[in-house]
């Protein structure tokens, strides 16, 4: 299922990156987070905690997620 303004679809615990560009991993819920890595288009993930900061960034809304990467935990924007 996708959620409201969001690019990542999700499904329990699982999530694809929706972006053809990608999308950052950061070191916390927020743009100032340090890039901890790039995660490319339709990459599978596992999603943490969907329960992050709500935030709205070029007029995208969307909460940031907590998920698991390449062996790294961090948080991604919903919206991207």
């Amino acid at each position: 299922r996708e959620l409201a303004d969001s690019k990542i679809f999700i499904d329990s615990s699982k999530g694809t990156v929706d972006l053809k560009s990608g999308i950052n991993l950061r070191n916390m819920p927020s743009l100032g987070g340090n890039i901890l890595d790039k995660i490319p288009f339709k990459t599978e993930v596992n999603i943490l905690d969907r329960s992050g900061p709500r935030e709205t960034i070029k007029d995208k809304t969307s909460t940031w997620f907590k998920i698991k990467y390449n062996g790294k935990e961090g948080y991604v924007f919903g919206a991207y």
